[in-house]
C-alpha cells in the first residue's frame, strides 16, 4: 500500500496548498506581454484571457536584481519568491550570532521587516516596439560599424524613455535573433526588505535533481516586501493563491454567449509568459509561469445535442471523513485524503515562537488505503492533548 502525498507549501501566516490530480500539458510558444496569441488560443479553447487580464499579470509579476522572478501576492506589496533570490540578503543581515540563512528568519511585525541591501524590485509599465529605430539607425552599416551603430541607437533610446533613473530603468531588448527590438519600462522600487525565510535545509531538500521535477516536496519559497517613501507599496493587482487543483477537462469561460462553456480538449490550459524574453533566453529573467482555471469549484459542461453527448456532471464535492479530513473521490479509482492543518512551531533565531501551517493531500489508490490516511490523521483532539501534555 502506498499513500503518496501530492504538493504541500505553507509558510508563515500564509498557507500556500495544491494539489494536482491530473498532469497539465503546455502547449507550444512561449509569449510576451504584448504578443500573445489570443485569437490562436480562443479558437483552440474557445476562451483566451482579455486584455485586462494581460495587464494584471503583467502587473503583478515582478523581476528581482540578478533576474530572480517573482509576484506580488498581496495588496501591500507583498512578493513570493524562491529561497536562493533571497540568500544574499539573508547574508547581508546576518550576523556573528544570527544566521539567518542556517535558521531562517520571520519578520513578526513590520517593524522586524529587514533591508535587503542592493535588493531592488522591477514591475514592467510599458513595451514599446522600437525595431524602426534601431534598424534605421544599423541602416547599410556591417561588421564592426553595425555594432557600434546598434549600440548607440539602444543608450540613445533607453536615455530618452527613462528620464527619472531613480524610480524607472528602461531596457532595449532584443527578440528574434534581432528581428525584433523592444523597449520594456520598469518602475523600480529600491526599498526591498525581508519578511520570511524558511531555514537553508527546507528549500533545499531533494538537492539539484528535484528542483526539476515536480511535484517537488521541498519549501523553496521566501517573501520579501517592497516599499516606497518607507511605506510599504499599494499593490491592488496580485495574484491570489487558489487553493483548489485543476482537473481534467477543465471549463473556462467562453467566447460563445452568456452562460455557455467550453470545454478543454483533455489538457489544462498552462500560459508561459516571459518578461521579457531576452532574459530568459539568456539563463536569467523573470517569467510568470501561469496555471490558468476558473476560480470557483470545478465543472465541466458538454453542449446537450453536440455529437449526441448529453451534459456532463460535475465532479463530486468534498465529504468529511473521520478526525476532520475530507475525502475527494478522483478518477480510476483514485481517492485523495485532505487531512487538518497542522501548526508546528520551528521556533525562531531569537528563541521566540515561528509557526508553520501545513495543510497535506494524500493520494490513495485504493478503499484500503483510504481507510488507513483517514483513520490514522491526527484529529484536533488528539492534537489539542499533545499541546497539552507538552506545555
Amino acid at each position: 500500500m502506498t499513500l503518496r502525498p501530492f504538493l504541500f507549501a505553507s509558510a508563515a501566516f500564509s498557507t500556500l496548498a495544491a494539489s494536482l490530480s491530473a498532469p497539465a500539458l503546455a502547449e507550444e510558444g512561449m509569449w510576451t506581454f504584448d504578443a500573445f496569441p489570443a485569437a490562436q488560443v480562443r479558437q483552440r479553447y474557445g476562451w483566451a484571457p482579455d486584455q485586462a487580464w494581460l495587464d494584471k499579470v503583467r502587473q503583478s509579476a515582478v523581476r528581482l536584481t540578478g533576474g530572480c522572478s517573482a509576484s506580488f501576492v498581496s495588496a501591500e506589496g507583498l512578493i513570493l519568491t524562491n529561497h536562493h533570490c533571497v540568500a544574499g540578503c539573508l547574508q547581508d543581515v546576518s550576523t556573528a550570532k544570527l544566521d539567518y540563512v542556517d535558521n531562517g528568519f520571520t519578520a513578526a511585525t513590520r517593524a522586524n521587516e529587514k533591508l535587503c541591501p542592493g535588493q531592488q524590485a522591477e514591475v514592467v509599465t510599458a513595451i514599446r516596439d522600437v525595431t524602426g529605430d534601431v534598424n534605421g539607425t544599423i541602416g547599410n552599416a556591417t561588421g564592426l560599424a553595425a555594432v557600434k551603430a546598434k549600440t548607440a541607437a539602444i543608450a540613445r533610446i533607453e536615455s530618452a524613455g527613462c528620464p527619472d533613473t531613480k524610480l524607472t530603468r528602461c531596457q532595449v531588448v532584443t527578440l528574434y535573433g534581432g528581428g525584433q527590438y523592444k523597449l520594456y519600462t520598469y518602475h523600480k522600487y529600491s526599498d526591498v526588505r525581508i519578511v520570511w525565510a524558511p531555514e537553508a535545509k527546507a528549500p533545499q531538500f531533494g538537492g539539484d535533481p528535484d528542483n526539476f521535477n515536480f511535484p517537488r516536496y521541498a519549501l523553496d519559497a521566501a517573501f520579501l516586501r517592497a516599499y516606497e517613501n518607507g511605506q510599504p507599496v499599494a499593490t491592488p493587482q496580485h495574484l491570489a493563491w487558489s487553493p483548489r487543483p485543476p482537473v481534467e477537462g477543465e471549463a473556462v469561460e467562453g467566447a460563445e454567449g452568456e452562460g455557455k462553456k467550453k470545454k478543454l480538449s483533455g489538457k489544462a490550459l498552462i500560459l508561459f509568459i516571459v518578461l521579457p524574453a531576452v532574459l530568459v533566453l539568456g539563463g536569467g529573467g523573470a517569467a510568470a509561469y501561469l496555471l490558468l482555471f476558473s476560480g470557483h469549484p470545478a465543472e465541466q459542461h458538454a453542449e446537450a445535442g453536440e455529437h449526441g453527448k448529453a451534459k456532463g456532471e460535475a465532479p463530486a464535492e468534498p465529504t468529511p471523513g473521520p478526525n476532520g479530513t475530507t475525502i475527494v473521490p478522483g478518477e480510476a479509482g483514485v481517492t485523495f485524503v485532505g487531512l487538518p492543518e497542522m501548526l508546528v512551531n520551528i521556533g525562531g533565531p531569537d528563541g521566540r515562537p515561528a509557526f508553520l501551517k501545513l495543510k497535506l493531500t494524500i493520494e490513495a489508490p485504493n478503499q484500503e488505503a483510504v481507510t488507513s490516511a483517514a483513520n490514522t490523521a491526527p484529529s484536533r483532539a488528539r492534537r489539542s492533548q499533545s499541546r497539552a501534555a507538552s506545555s
